[in-house]
């Protein structure tokens, strides 16, 4: 905006010869090369009523950054996080994820229900305990809890169970909801065929059997800490030395390749034939791990550590979290739920 000052001139009725022109300082507001005339000798004719224009028509410089101007600088968008926090109503440790959508989520323990908008507390026959979560449909889940307890739910109402086992679970996988596996502390491991639940010895009395995963009733893969795994061809089980001990997770992907995870990171695959060995980069253990292909496969463990698999190589996918993670699911690659220690709830949609 253009300025023009406008200055009345007292008139001092002296006699004098024409204005001398003199420079006004730039702490006056003005442009340093505007003029303004010393009339104080001018003519004593001059109207003295009106104010005199004396030329002063340029911009003043104004300091403040004007936002509204195309040439205002942009500042660029913050990277979105690859994981995002979802609150959740309790800062308990979370030990097991699976649902069927965004909108129907459970996590444990507690055992809860998410919606998308909202978290619902949900109380089975054995309280609201759950160790791990697993199922085929929104109406036929089962929750791994303690003591030997086994809960499912039909869509309407949830049914309690006892394995006969009555040891800590850990993982729990089914190739249906007639053929359900859940193992447990001590070699022992608990099946369900769709009507009872029966307990079976796997390994040594030392032996913990944290984690299961298949490819069918025929084709079960079964990790303890101490023995290794175990495979089961839908009539027996077969120790597999070759592919090593102490492991903690296995999990078998939609290929059929089989992979094994465990502490300081390590991990291996099978594909039918041979066990190759990898490195996650994880410094520490690994605690469970999940995939849509074998180019896509997310693992988690200690201290906020989530690794990702391209099918060519593992790389950190930084978690925004220290808290131990200790289970992973997924409804596609590109919409992945972390849950752990603390209550926390991770998800991945890059």
């Amino acid at each position: 905006m253009t300025r023009t000052l406008l200055v009345t001139l007292q008139i001092l009725l002296l006699s004098g010869c024409p204005a001398d022109p003199i420079t006004v300082d730039h702490d006056l507001g003005v442009a340093s090369d505007a003029l303004i005339y010393d009339v104080s000798s001018a003519d004593s004719s001059l109207d003295t009523s009106k104010p005199v224009d004396i030329g002063i028509d340029k911009p003043i410089p104004d300091a403040r950054l004007d936002i509204s101007s195309a040439d205002a600088p942009v500042l660029p968008d913050l990277p979105k996080p690859l994981w995002e926090p979802i609150a959740f109503p309790t800062m308990a440790t979370l030990y097991g994820v699976w649902g069927t959508s965004a909108s129907e989520l459970w996590v444990g323990e507690p055992l809860a229900r998410f919606n998308g908008m909202a978290w619902t507390i949900e109380t089975t026959p054995f309280g609201t305990k759950s160790r791990s979560i697993w199922g085929t449909s929104a109406t036929d889940i089962f929750v791994a809890g303690s003591a030997g307890s086994v809960s499912h739910y039909d869509g309407t109402q949830w049914n309690a169970y006892n394995t006969g086992n009555g040891g800590h679970l850990y993982k729990i996988w089914g190739s249906s909801g007639s053929d359900v596996y859940v193992g447990s502390y001590g070699g022992i491991y608990a099946h369900y065929d769709g009507t009872n639940w029966t307990t079976h010895t796997l390994g040594d009395s030392w032996d913990f059997l944290t984690s299961v995963s298949g490819n069918g009733p025929s084709d079960v893969y079964m990790v303890g800490a101490k023995n290794g795994v175990h495979h089961y061809d839908g009539t027996e089980w077969t120790l597999l030395t070759a592919a090593g001990t102490f492991w903690d997770v296995v999990w078998c992907a939609p290929n059929k390749d089989v992979y094994l995870f465990g502490y300081g990171g390590k991990a291996s695959v099978f594909d039918g034939n041979t066990w190759v060995s990898m490195n996650t980069g994880a410094s520490g253990a690994i605690h469970d791990a999940w995939g849509s292909s074998t180019s896509d496969i997310f693992a988690v463990g200690d201290n906020g550590t989530i690794v990702h698999y391209d099918g060519q190589k593992w790389a950190q996918s930084p978690s925004g979290t220290n808290a131990k993670l200790n289970a992973v699911w997924g409804f596609s690659s590109t919409d992945v739920f972390v849950v752990g220690a603390s209550g926390t709830v991770l998800r991945y949609q890059p």
